[in-house]
């Protein structure tokens, strides 16, 4: 009976099959008119880090192609919102999301900060709101800034912001940022911020690393306080979209400006004479910033737009080989900083490259054997300038010195000065390598201890050493400094003073709630404290012994 079946099955003539094709291509064409009908959908993911932090509203589902749903996280209790990472990113909450095509999102929770005192705390604060925006490296995003003191708002205006650093931007979770005070238009505007002269160009700079919180702003001071310009500084606690950010310096950017590095203002249209004498900031350091290529690879990457190459290596011999290929260790290459690669002249290029050679020729070729004898590398600089850079660099051992962050300026018809002092956070005890964290040993002689550095001390610092009356110098100046600024009292009353603020305000408490790396080897730590006060205590024992040893070493020059 069932083949019988399957054989009258098969036996279909050619007119059932082709009415049965008809009927099965109408039936087609129906279903996909039903889909023009109905709009395509896409998917949405969501996840929590960690677990337990919180949820998202909506958390997951098919939503219309092309429609916008609006993204909100709810912290758990003890939590607070981070960011969305993901297809969305930000801080802003909630976030809108267009549904084009499928996404997953990832809402960050953290564990509630606490802030004790903070609403007491005398120190200013500084309540950045990035309305949607992000900060990237590079440019500076439009933001709305707010500075309080005292509970008092003494500025609420616009500015632009981006990340700054070059390694520690890179490796340190804390962000260190430059803004402008700009008007509603975006263009900069001149305001005094916090006491400080009127400008533009400005820096919150974030001490991770350094567990003080002091480096800089100790160093930066007693430069001023020997009659040096170094930046100006405040500590200030950061909100950025009321996220409280932690312990910051809010400082001053060095530039050209009366009260900055006050040198004259070099126009496009002076090209000769006394004209092009001045003035002139020149940088020793990195690329990091001046090009394309934001990774390791572009700290390096000197081109003739951005500076030129001293004529000699650090050995003080001169290159026998063409500039601007990989860096080599034995190079140093000096960036324009104002007028700045963009708008310096060919003519002015000549002139300060002219100079920079004349002075290195001079000091390299000097005959010291005459103590009488007129020294001719002095006709091109200040060697005061010279002496107060080299002892504040080497009385905190900085690890950058003469080599890295390293300024020097030039104004009309004035000689070359070193300075300002600049980027102290890896000075004072604070590295992991053990020589450069040495209250033991001058880090003029880094080449010596580490020669295979891509960036090695120019042949300056040894070769002026080498003559006994640029040391009397410097013996002359430390005695008169060690007698008043440098006293160990007064040293160590500079760094309690600061401590006492931030904790006597609780600041320090609520920078490392926020960032708990007390106890955790960071990048730069060489001695890693249990506490706060262990860190305090190494950097005043540290700065004891330093000067003991440079007082025995200098007595025998």
């Amino acid at each position: 009976r069932m083949s019988m079946v399957r054989a009258r099955r098969r036996r279909f003539s050619l007119t059932q099959v082709s009415a049965i094709g008809l009927l099965g291509l109408l039936g087609l064409v129906a279903l996909g008119g039903c889909s023009t009908q109905t709009t395509p959908s896409q998917r949405l993911q969501t996840t929590v880090i960690p677990e337990g932090g919180g949820s998202v509203q909506p958390a997951a589902g098919m939503f219309e192609r092309g429609s916008v749903q609006t993204l909100s996280a709810q912290p758990a209790d003890g939590y607070e919102f981070v960011e969305w990472q993901g297809d969305a990113s930000g801080s802003a909450n909630p976030v809108d999301l267009r549904m084009d095509t499928d996404r997953s999102v990832t809402a960050v929770f953290a564990e509630e900060l606490q802030l004790p005192g903070y609403e007491q705390s005398a120190l200013p604060k500084v309540r950045i709101e990035l309305d949607g925006q992000t900060i990237v490296d590079e440019p500076k995003v439009p933001v709305r800034m707010r500075v309080l003191e005292q509970g008092d708002v003494t500025y609420d205006g616009h500015a632009g912001i981006e990340y700054r650093g070059s390694t520690s931007q890179r490796l340190f979770e804390k962000k260190s940022y430059g803004f402008e005070t700009w008007d509603a238009s975006g263009q900069d505007i001149d305001v005094a911020l916090l006491g400080f002269p009127e400008e533009e160009d400005w820096i919150l700079y974030g001490p991770y690393s350094d567990k003080t919180l002091v480096r800089n702003v100790w160093v930066y001071g007693l430069a001023r306080e020997i009659g040096d310009w170094a930046p100006r500084t405040r500590f200030v606690e950061l909100e950025i979209d009321g996220a409280y950010q932690g312990v910051y310096v809010f400082m001053e950017k060095i530039k050209r400006d009366g009260d900055r590095v006050d040198i004259a203002k070099l126009d496009s249209d002076e090209n000769s004479g006394e004209d092009v004498t001045g003035g002139y900031l020149l940088k020793i350091d990195k690329t990091t910033g001046d090009t394309d290529d934001p990774d390791w690879s572009g700290d390096s990457r000197y081109t003739e737009a951005l500076g030129f190459r001293s004529a000699y290596g650090v050995d003080g011999r001169r290159l026998e080989y063409a500039p601007y290929g990989p860096k080599q260790g034995e190079e140093t290459y000096f960036l324009y900083e104002y007028p700045d690669h963009q708008d310096i002249t060919p003519a002015q290029k000549a002139y300060i490259q002219g100079y920079l050679d004349a002075f290195e020729t001079a000091l390299a070729e000097g005959d010291f054997s005459d103590p009488a004898a007129e020294r001719e590398y002095a006709r091109y600089i200040d060697v005061d300038s010279f002496v107060e850079f080299f002892l504040l660099n080497e009385l905190a051992h900085n690890a950058d010195a003469y080599r890295l962050s390293t300024f020097l300026h030039k104004d009309k018809n004035g000689p070359l000065r070193m300075g300002p002092v600049w980027d102290f956070n890896l000075s004072l005890g604070n590295d992991e390598n053990e020589y450069r964290r040495s209250a033991q040993t001058w880090i003029w002689h880094y080449n010596r201890y580490l020669p295979g550095d891509l960036w090695l001390v120019p042949f300056w610092w040894e070769r002026l050493l080498d003559d006994p009356v640029f040391r009397a110098q410097v013996k002359a100046r430390w005695g008169e400094l060690r007698g008043g600024a440098f006293s160990d009292a007064a040293l160590l009353g500079r760094v309690d003073e600061a401590v006492g603020l931030l904790e006597g305000d609780r600041a320090v408490e609520r920078n490392f709630n926020r960032w708990p790396v007390i106890g955790v080897r960071v990048y730069g730590n060489g001695f890693v404290g249990q506490s706060y006060g262990e860190e305090v205590a190494y950097l005043k024992e540290w700065i004891r012994q330093r000067t003991a040893w440079m007082d025995a070493r200098i007595a025998e020059w």
